[in-house]
């Protein structure tokens, strides 16, 4: 009776799928034999089941990490545990998969730049600093002076970023001031004439000349038509000029 109580038992731990049924009556007829007292080996339970001694070790390690397995014999004869758990195998995998993490974990933190310089004592991280914290974590005034260091840590950090950074700016602007400076200085401007020399003038052109006798030309044109408009209508008078009166006016 008690290994029928194992099996189903394991039945509802879900230890039986994927699994032959032998490993699991192995399993319980080993169990139930050793809680009431029957010096049974391993070798006899394999001779009775038919299956290598691997497969009994795995369903005994499977069936010692349910809840079932922490009880006494009168518990498990009289208590019905309502909770299932889960697949060996899932279980399993879970593990598997918790253990690459762990893995890859490591591997980052190792992999991590060291800090260098004042700002590396902050990013150290003390474990034995971690525990103290964790257990005077009920003292209210241990707490406070906590808090108090953690403010003054932050406040030291911001006062330097912030000194830094306003010494940038002053850099900063001093270079501006100066580059306004001197594009603002005056440039001395040469005069035209000291580049040029003297500038020509109408006489050294010889332009006076040519004017008068652009303008004569154009008043002899004007009297010669207008002696050919008279002489066409028959109104021209030619004018004599007399001796006397030139000598007069000589």
């Amino acid at each position: 009776m008690t290994a029928l109580r194992l099996l189903q038992r394991m039945k509802r731990d879900w230890m039986h799928t994927g699994r032959r049924p032998s490993g699991l009556c192995g399993a319980a007829l080993l169990v139930a034999a050793r809680m009431h007292e029957f010096r049974r080996t391993v070798k006899e339970i394999i001779r009775v089941v038919k299956v290598c001694e691997s497969t009994l070790r795995k369903r005994l390690t499977e069936f010692e990490d349910t809840p079932t397995s922490s009880l006494t014999i009168d518990e498990f004869m009289k208590v019905d545990l309502t909770e299932e758990c889960d697949p060996p195998s899932f279980t399993a995998g879970q593990k598997k998969v918790k253990l690459k993490q762990d893995e890859i974990e490591t591997e980052l933190e190792n992999s991590r730049p060291k800090l260098k310089g004042p700002y590396a004592s902050y990013a150290v991280e003390d474990p034995m600093m971690d525990d103290s914290i964790s257990v005077a974590s009920g003292a209210p005034g241990e707490e406070e002076l906590d808090d108090l260091e953690l403010e003054a840590a932050a406040n030291h950090l911001n006062n330097n970023f912030y000194c830094e950074i306003l010494d940038e700016k002053e850099d900063d602007e001093e270079e501006e001031r100066t580059a306004t400076e001197k594009d603002r200085s005056p440039v001395k401007r040469l005069p035209l004439a000291s580049l040029l020399g003297p500038l020509p003038t109408a006489a050294s052109l010889g332009l006076t000349d040519s004017i008068k006798e652009c303008i004569a030309d154009k008043k002899d044109n004007k009297k010669e038509e207008r002696i050919a408009k008279e002489k066409e209508l028959g109104i021209y008078k030619e004018q004599k000029v007399y001796l006397g009166k030139k000598l007069s006016s000589t």
